[in-house]
């Protein structure tokens, strides 16, 4: 009895990824190009690039043209035609990541657009540096904190302080960093 529950579980999970990925909503851990390149990450079937994949969609019509593949590796996205690209490889990636506590500023203001940089400090010992741009109020220093990393990219989060802390989250390459912070010494 128990054997036929398991089968069963198994099975409809199958078929609930089988349907996901038909509907374009699949993670695809590898996309092939027809040069030959070979680019990993989640992807996305869209109707064109000015599309936001995060906004949700109100109901489209189901025979909608979807010629745009974006494939997003959480660094970046790429966007390239649907036409000529092959799915390698759908298991899942194991991406190690590693988490690391900061102050994060959650609450507050968000950045509409980042200003002309003024300058950025190297990150210390505790993976933070101070990002200072100019707005239209004067110059602003943001505390950033490197609070995830992994062997593709690093998050960085504006942290708590004084007298803003507006609530900013992006991605650095790990290559960018230079060995040494990231080693901690």
């Amino acid at each position: 009895m128990k054997l036929l529950n398991f089968r069963r579980i198994g099975l409809w999970l199958t078929v609930c990824w089988m349907v996901a990925v038909s509907a374009g909503l699949g993670w695809a851990q590898k996309v092939q190009l027809p040069d030959g390149r070979i680019l990993p990450g989640r992807m996305l079937y869209l109707p064109g690039v000015a599309k936001n994949p995060v906004e949700p969609q109100p109901d489209e019509e189901p025979t909608q043209s979807t010629p745009i593949l974006l494939i997003h590796d959480d660094l970046r996205r790429v966007f390239v035609p649907k036409h000529g690209a092959q799915i390698v490889d759908l298991a899942p990636e194991p991406l190690v990541k590693i988490k690391l506590w900061q102050n994060v500023s959650q609450a507050g203001s968000t950045l509409g657009s980042v200003g002309p940089s003024l300058g950025i400090t190297p990150f210390d010992d505790y993976g933070r540096r101070i990002y200072r741009m100019r707005t239209k109020d004067g110059p602003l220093s943001i505390v950033q904190g490197i609070t995830e990393l992994t062997p593709r990219y690093a998050k960085v989060e504006g942290l708590r302080g004084q007298p803003r802390s507006p609530v900013w989250d992006m991605r650095l390459a790990t290559s960018s960093i230079p060995r040494d912070t990231r080693r901690g010494s």
